[in-house]
């Protein structure tokens, strides 16, 4: 419960904090032409966990590949660099409305399931709009960087939970896609990107050193819709 209640307090710190820096440095940057909008998505997702479980300083492959499919919502200002349109972007997807990103189970012993889970992230970024000959699809380029909680999770089938943990970690985000207008106020895209996670460790048993390791690492497919207000 108290690991619990320390996970949400660091994520609600990590909203409260990301949404003060983009709203202090939009506020800096804002021009009368400037435009404010918000953006539902939804996203394929598949990588590998790079996981790992290392008895007596051994390493056995652990959870496998990641899959799986979420929603996120998204707020957001356009605006321009050098005459080039660029959109700043603060999205979350929760551990929510069937949101799940898991890996296969690919635990060394068959009677156990291994699992490493992105529950939710929070992303802010930049994309930037290149110079395009069509007058309704441009391409785009994306920079940012996600804050995730990555659940390591091991338990006997149909039974005990053998080892539980959260950690909120961060990751670099790259990507590409296409941005179509449908009028002067909607616009849709679809957008690929890249997430590289930092390394996330948890002790198994402190006694026998055994500990599990993950550096989950995802390659993403979004559709998404943005609205201008």
């Amino acid at each position: 419960m108290i690991t619990k209640f320390r996970n949400k307090t660091k994520l609600a710190a990590a909203i409260l904090l990301s949404t003060t820096f983009l709203f202090s440095t939009l506020s800096s940057i804002t021009k009368a032409e400037d435009r404010f909008f918000y953006q539902i998505g939804a996203s394929y997702v598949e990588g590998n966990s790079h996981s790992n479980f290392t008895p007596n300083g051994t390493g056995i492959p652990f959870a496998g590949n990641i899959e799986g499919h979420r929603l996120d919502f998204g707020i957001g200002l356009s605006s321009e660099i050098k005459k080039i349109k660029v959109d700043y972007i603060l999205s979350y997807s929760p551990d929510a409305f069937g949101n799940q990103v898991d890996t296969t189970n690919a635990c060394p012993n068959p009677s156990t399931e291994c699992r490493v889970n992105i529950k939710d992230s929070l992303d802010l970024g930049v994309k930037f709009y290149l110079p395009s000959n069509a007058s309704k699809i441009t391409p785009t380029i994306y920079f940012g960087v996600s804050n995730a909680d990555i659940q390591l999770k091991t338990f006997q089938k149909g039974s005990t939970i053998l080892m539980m943990s959260h950690q909120r970690n961060w990751g670099a985000t790259a990507g590409l896609g296409l941005n179509y207008d449908l009028n002067n106020n909607t616009a849709i895209s679809l957008d690929y990107s890249w997430t590289a996670y930092e390394k996330n460790s948890e002790f198994i048993n402190s006694n026998l050193q055994e500990s599990a390791k993950s550096r989950p690492e995802i390659n993403s497919l979004a559709l998404k819709l943005k609205k201008y207000f």
